[in-house]
């Protein structure tokens, strides 16, 4: 068993590798004004002079979404929820499409809006 949590510990590591990386990248963004989080997801809340109420909505429905999901599946020890392997993944991507392609092109994630509507509709 000694070897399994060897790897979870290197994973763990991993992760936060990959969100120290995303905050760096997120900085190069805003410096390009571009709006978005740490995690180089697209900041809803900076759209909300241009589309007012309707994001106010949109955020308001996310965060009652994930009140509900931590009641549905609580984590443990009062941790924030594990990330699923999707999420993992598409931090990896972004921070290696940033590599391969970031001087001609902005790499970003979409919005939490965007993934949890889109996830309703598939």
């Amino acid at each position: 068993m000694e070897k399994f949590s060897n790897f979870e510990n290197r994973a763990e590591r991993g992760e936060e590798a990959l969100e120290e990386r995303l905050k760096e990248i997120a900085a190069e963004l805003r410096e390009s004004d571009i709006d978005v989080d740490d995690f180089c997801r697209i900041d809803m809340e900076a759209y909300e002079p241009l589309y007012g109420q309707q994001v106010k909505k949109d955020i308001y429905e996310i965060k009652q979404r994930e009140k509900k999901w931590q009641k549905e599946k609580p984590s443990k020890e009062g941790k924030q929820r594990k990330r699923t392997n999707g999420e993992k993944m598409e931090m990896f991507k972004t921070v290696l499409f940033h590599k391969a392609i970031g001087k001609k092109f902005f790499v970003l994630r979409s919005s939490p809006f965007d993934d949890y509507n889109n996830a309703l509709t598939m």
